[in-house]
């Protein structure tokens, strides 16, 4: 959220950027601390895995689910789109502790991309924090930051790491559409493994954050990175998703019409009630993100003037906004194409709606809402939640310039 506020103001808010570079600097303390995880110059800097720190930037030893390899993933991407801000701008840092970007490159963001070659094999913890395994988010974001870092890497003249992280993006890619059995017959899987065991069906709303998290429309090169918010097997889920929350929740029962959007969870077996276990709720940053995608996806649709392209997966996500006379393609520009763009965009409002409808009347919002009388639960205050409908709200600001 601070990246793409920084990237909305040309790095004009002084506040915001201090404190991203106040992050940055404590990312290579916390890189540094030997934890359960592992350590920072172990062979594979396992230590990087490492979820969970004291404010006080000193480890928790507790139990806790890990490691969580998307970390040091995410962590990249983010400190290497700060620096390619800074780049653009021929800006530098104000933090004394950062000396350069290209200090900044080698101690703190070059690590984190040698824990993702090093690692991008190994079972680990989602970003749910329960279940171990492989995890289709978790693989996103490690072929998001190696992209990211080749990128980078490059800029600095580091060209043998440049051919490592290639090497390594491809055999990520391949794993991702072939291997780990994320594609599924009817909509992508989250954990293949969870789907195997009859645990879970494999709908998690993970999925659609993989989506949103591994592609950044407005800088970066990410065309080479599968399943961005357009594509036909995203699309698939979304609606399969979005149609089994409808059934699950009590809150949705008058929202059962096409075209019309619904309170969404994690995932629909989600049984963490914001306190224990009982019944899983709707999440406020799972339906905002439903938003999100959709407001991208009009979008990127008029913005880059694409056809409307229909095969059999993505056919039902379409025929909800056009079911009169959906053929195989709806030209840009076209009179079909104003009114179903219209009418997806109406449908990523009424998520929205929905969110607006359960907050408090101070804006506060926290981590659910009660899937039977809609009253917030769970954590208060969650910054993901907050985070999430800001960054929905973001794109309905640069979607309705198209319709």
């Amino acid at each position: 959220m601070l990246m793409e506020h920084l990237y909305d103001t040309n790095l004009g808010d002084s506040k915001t950027k201090r404190l991203v570079e106040l992050y940055i600097s404590n990312c290579h303390t916390l890189q540094r601390l030997d934890n359960l995880s592992g350590k920072f110059d172990d062979e594979k800097r396992s230590g990087l895995g490492e979820p969970k720190f004291y404010l006080n930037s000193t480890p928790f030893n507790g139990a806790w689910g890990r490691p969580q390899s998307d970390g040091p993933a995410l962590r990249s991407s983010t400190i290497i789109q700060y620096l390619n801000l800074l780049l653009a701008h021929k800006a530098k840092f104000e933090n004394p502790d950062l000396e350069s970007p290209y200090y900044v490159y080698h101690e703190i963001v070059k690590p984190d991309l040698e824990f993702v070659v090093a690692n991008w094999e190994m079972q680990t913890f989602d970003l749910w924090e329960e279940i171990h395994g492989v995890h289709l988010y978790t693989s996103m974001a490690h072929l998001r930051s190696l992209v990211d870092g080749i990128d980078i890497a490059r800029a600095f003249g580091d060209f043998e790491f440049v051919q490592n992280l290639t090497s390594t993006f491809e055999s990520v890619k391949k794993f991702i559409l072939s291997e780990a059995g994320f594609v599924g017959e009817n909509h992508l899987l989250e954990t293949p493994s969870l789907v195997m065991s009859g645990k879970r069906g494999g709908l998690d709303s993970a999925i659609i954050l993989a989506a949103l998290h591994s592609h950044n429309l407005e800088a970066g090169n990410h065309t080479s990175i599968p399943f961005d918010i357009d594509d036909s097997k995203v699309l698939q889920t979304l609606h399969a998703f979005v149609d089994q929350m409808k059934q699950l929740y009590h809150l949705n029962r008058n929202l059962s019409g096409e075209g019309i959007g619904a309170a969404l969870g994690r995932y629909p077996e989600d049984i963490y009630n914001g306190v224990g276990t009982s019944e899983g709720n709707p999440w406020f940053l799972c339906t905002a993100s439903a938003a999100e995608a959709v407001y991208k996806l009009v979008y990127k649709l008029n913005h880059n003037r694409q056809d409307i392209i229909i095969d059999e997966c993505n056919r039902e996500f379409f025929k909800q906004f056009f079911p009169q006379r959906l053929g195989n393609k709806i030209s840009y520009g076209s009179d079909d194409f104003k009114l179903i763009t219209s009418r997806m965009f109406s449908y990523s409002d009424s998520f929205l709606q929905i969110i607006q409808a359960h907050v408090d009347d101070q804006g506060h919002i926290s981590e659910q809402f009660n899937r039977y009388n809609g009253l917030m639960e769970g954590a208060r205050d969650l910054t993901w939640s907050y985070g999430a409908v800001w960054n929905a709200i973001r794109w309905r600001k640069k979607a309705i310039g198209y319709i």
